[in-house]
């Protein structure tokens, strides 16, 4: 129940878990709606650039809040 699971871990199925069927299933509609509306689409490493941007992004984000738990707490100790 891979797509059940995906939004509690606030990821799309297809970076959940990219080999998952229903992962795969979507993949197949989107390169079908694709094909059909003319669209020329490259597949290549597509489901594995995607997942290491969103790491990058989420160590950032963790980073970002960090920094700002850390200016808070200084913060109140100036000012408590």
């Amino acid at each position: 129940m891979k797509i059940g699971e995906a939004p509690s871990y606030g990821k799309p199925v297809v970076i959940y878990d990219p080999s998952s069927t229903g992962a795969l299933n979507y993949m197949d509609l989107g390169r079908e709606f694709l094909t059909r509306n003319g669209i020329e689409i490259k597949i290549e490493n597509e489901i594995t650039n995607i997942d290491k941007d969103n790491d990058n992004n989420v160590k950032e984000n963790i980073e970002e809040e960090n920094q700002d738990i850390n200016l808070n707490s200084s913060n109140n100790s100036v000012n408590g």
